[in-house]
């Protein structure tokens, strides 16, 4: 029972996290386009 407890709320951190996450990368596309663009430009010239 007591791993049961000890389990759930770790469950439940990381589904916070998850949909967090989401919610993240969503406000990012949708308000940071820009700068999704110039991250990729800076991945491109990191990369070459």
């Amino acid at each position: 029972m007591h791993s049961h407890l000890d389990s759930h709320p770790a469950h439940l951190s990381v589904m916070i996290r998850a949909i967090r996450g989401q919610f993240i990368l969503c406000a990012l596309y949708e308000t940071n386009i820009e700068f999704l663009e110039i991250l990729s430009r800076f991945l491109r010239f990191f990369i070459l």
